[in-house]
């Protein structure tokens, strides 16, 4: 089993207290899950316009960029963008929202350049 367990999201238990009382083998749960202190590095796919969104902040990184994948690195007070392990730009963070997408969905994507 993993020792380490971190919290992504919080989700609404869909039973009413009196169900979950009478469930069959119902155990209490272990302890709480931690949320990450460290930077949490993600992927994002630039625009055509030059920019990206990571934790609900737009970040404009310009169009010499545009459609490359960077990694982002998020920690608590800045955002740091790299190109191939190379920073190319730390921005201040100025949103609070939790991290839910580590990969874009554009990677899935076969997209037509040209």
């Amino acid at each position: 089993m993993n020792d380490q367990r971190l919290l992504l999201r919080a989700v609404a238990c869909p039973l009413p207290l009196a169900e979950c009382v009478s469930l069959r083998g119902a155990r209490r749960a272990g302890p709480p899950p931690v949320s990450p202190t460290e930077p949490v590095t993600v992927q994002r796919v630039v625009s055509s316009r030059g920019g990206f969104q990571v934790v609900g902040q737009k970040i404009q990184i310009g169009r010499v960029h545009a459609r490359k994948i960077l990694e982002v690195t998020v920690d608590d007070t800045h955002i740091t963008i790299h190109d191939n392990g190379e920073p190319l730009r730390i921005v201040p963070r100025t949103t609070t929202q939790e991290i839910t997408r580590i990969k874009s969905t554009a990677h899935t994507k076969k997209r037509k350049i040209g």
